[in-house]
Parts: C-alpha cells; sequence; structure tokens
C-alpha cells in the first residue's frame, strides 16, 4: 500500500524543513508521489518540469557527471543538474514532486513572517499590539497578499464595533471589503440555491479574515456571516485591498551584469536558508537567510553595494526591500540562480559553509 502524503512524511527535504506545519499542510495540495521505471529520464536538457523532484527512493545517475545519487540525498534533484545534466532513473524511483512556484511563495511568506515578528519585537512601542500583529501576519490573508504589504496592510485597517446577530456579510452580495475579526465570534451560513435551506459551515472567531475571496475573484460574497456574540471587527476596503495585492518595486540586476557589479565593488548576499546555502552558493557571497536578515544585518556595511540573490529571485526581493527600509543599498539577481549561464554556475558556485 503507497504511504499517503503527509506533512512529517515530506518535512526532511530541504528547503521544505524551512515550512511551519500550517504552510507545510499547505503544500500538499500542490505535491504528490512521482514513480518511475528504471531507465526512464525524469529531466534533461531542453526537457525541463515547472516542479521539483525529491527522491524518496531508488537511484538516479546524472549522465553527463556519473553521479548516482540515492535517497540521502535531501535535496531538489534540480540541484544537481548545474551541469546542463540529464537525470535517467538507474532503478524504479518513488519521487515526491512538488510545484516549484507554490513552494517558493510558500518560503518568502515564512521567511517575511520570522523578519517581521522580529521586526516587531524589536520595537518597544509596538509591545501592546505585538500579538495582534502576529495573529494578522498568520492569518489566512496574508497568504493572499505580498507579504511585503503586510505594514501597508495593517495601516489600512479600521475599527468597526458589532453586536450579536448582526450580519456582515449576506451571500450573493457584491464585495467592497474585508475583515479581520479582533473581538467575538460568528457563524458562516451558506444557502445552494435560493429555495434551500441555510446551512451551517464554521463558527470563526479571533484572527480569522472573511470576505477576502469576493475581492480577490471579484466576484459575489460566496456565504453569509453573522455575528454571534458582541465584538470588534477591523474592516478594510476594497480600493485598499486591490492596492495590496500590488508587490512594491526593487532594484534589480540582470545576471548578464553580475561580472561588472562584482569588478566595481558590489557584494553577493545570499539569502537562502543554511542548507541551501552550505550545499551550494556563489563563491565569496555573505549570507544572511531572509528570516534571521533583521538581525544579520547589523552584520552588514550601508556603504556597500549588495547584490542580493536567492533561487528564483522572490526571496531576493523580498529582502531588498527589507534592507532599503533600513537603509542598505541592495539589487536582487533578476531570476535568480536559476538564469545564471551554465558556463557562470561553474566558476562561481561553490559547496560548503564559508
Amino acid at each position: 500500500m503507497v504511504k499517503p502524503l503527509s506533512a512529517r512524511l515530506i518535512q526532511g527535504f530541504h528547503p521544505l524543513n524551512e515550512l511551519p506545519s500550517l504552510r507545510l499542510n499547505a503544500l500538499l495540495e500542490f505535491s504528490r508521489r512521482k514513480f518511475v521505471r528504471q531507465g526512464e529520464v525524469l529531466f534533461a536538457p531542453g526537457l525541463q518540469t515547472e516542479n521539483l523532484l525529491f527522491l524518496f527512493s531508488g537511484q538516479i545517475r546524472f549522465e553527463q557527471s556519473g553521479d548516482i545519487i540515492d535517497s540521502a540525498f535531501r535535496f531538489p534533484l534540480q540541484h544537481k543538474y548545474q551541469r546542463n545534466d540529464t537525470a535517467r532513473a538507474q532503478t524504479d524511483c518513488s519521487l515526491l514532486e512538488v510545484h516549484r512556484e507554490a513552494l517558493d511563495k510558500l518560503l518568502c511568506w515564512t521567511h517575511v513572517s520570522s523578519y517581521i515578528e522580529t521586526d516587531i519585537a524589536c520595537q518597544r512601542n509596538l509591545d501592546t499590539e505585538a500579538g495582534w500583529m502576529a495573529t494578522i501576519l498568520h492569518s489566512n490573508l496574508f497568504q493572499k497578499v505580498p507579504p511585503l504589504n503586510f505594514e501597508r496592510l495593517y495601516d489600512r485597517l479600521v475599527e468597526m464595533p458589532v453586536t450579536a446577530g448582526q450580519v456582515i456579510l449576506q451571500q450573493g452580495d457584491v464585495g467592497d471589503c474585508c475583515y479581520f475579526i479582533k473581538e467575538g465570534v460568528a457563524d458562516v451560513t451558506r444557502r445552494e440555491s435560493a429555495d434551500s435551506e441555510e446551512v451551517f459551515l464554521a463558527e470563526i472567531g479571533y484572527g480569522r479574515c472573511f470576505g477576502e475571496d469576493a475581492l480577490v475573484h471579484e466576484t459575489v460574497r460566496n456565504a453569509t456571516v453573522a455575528m454571534t456574540s458582541d465584538g470588534l471587527l477591523m474592516k478594510m476596503d476594497k480600493r485598499d485591498f486591490v492596492q495590496l495585492l500590488k508587490e512594491p518595486t526593487v532594484d534589480s540586476l540582470m545576471s548578464s551584469d553580475l561580472d561588472m557589479a562584482l569588478q566595481t565593488g558590489s557584494r553577493l548576499l545570499d539569502v537562502r536558508s543554511q542548507g541551501e546555502y552550505e550545499y551550494s552558493h556563489l563563491r565569496g557571497s555573505l549570507h544572511a537567510p531572509l528570516n534571521l536578515l533583521r538581525i544579520k544585518s547589523r552584520l552588514l556595511d550601508r556603504n556597500t553595494d549588495y547584490v542580493v540573490y536567492c533561487d528564483t529571485g522572490r526571496r531576493a526581493r523580498a529582502a531588498v526591500w527589507l534592507l532599503e527600509q533600513k537603509g542598505f543599498r541592495a539589487r536582487a539577481l533578476t531570476g535568480g540562480l536559476a538564469t545564471l549561464p551554465e558556463a557562470s554556475k561553474e566558476e562561481l558556485l561553490e559547496s560548503g559553509a564559508s
């Protein structure tokens, strides 16, 4: 019998082990088991995949390098094809297939969340609101907007006192705002048709965001939400919400311009996890994981230009934005390591901590 996927089963892989349990469970929606027979090609030059592959069991051979790996290799198989190699199953294999974009977003959200929580803890004037801000940070809404917009999100919330029995959302109405519950409890109900009875779906309470789906998808409300107690909601209008969907722009650098930037004094800054960095990084790069950047930035020089990189560019863009808020000069390597020419990877990549 095939063992079903679970967060516990996949958490031993890098960088999946960076995700907390809630986000690991979210990643399961974008993951599946994959079985290949001996001799099958998993990927090759000109035959790539939008998914990352991790090896549960079996052996994979990389034809150009001659490397053979087994389940002890805990990174994506794609990490081994820096030489533009072909990966072929040496034996029958069981693999984990993870959607690359979904994992990248979850990693970025997770690491930015950690940064923001550390930043909040360092600001004594926010002590009374720290718990509430952390609740919003880990809410269902936060994963639907770029994580860098957290402060803008928080600033645009308006208090709205409510009473027991008050209907906040009516199924079928046009969505014009969303809400967080700061105090109180509400019931969520739905009718399958105009003639059907109302069906209870859930009870929601402190920290829960609701009403955002109609704004994200620009459609009508798909459920009714009514308070079952007096309380306090934090309301955000659609106009403000739409603005939050736009990711802030940051300075960037194309991979073709990297050599010139390094020759003129720029420093490389790797913001991936410890495991990713130790497996392989650009020679001479400093290391400051995005989730620890609030602390590690004390070691950086405000008079130095930094070229910040990760695998895809998403975490690098987040890091650049955060560094710029603290007065540093930084640019994100567009597309990350994935966009570097193979010759540059051969020349610049090295393994192990430095």
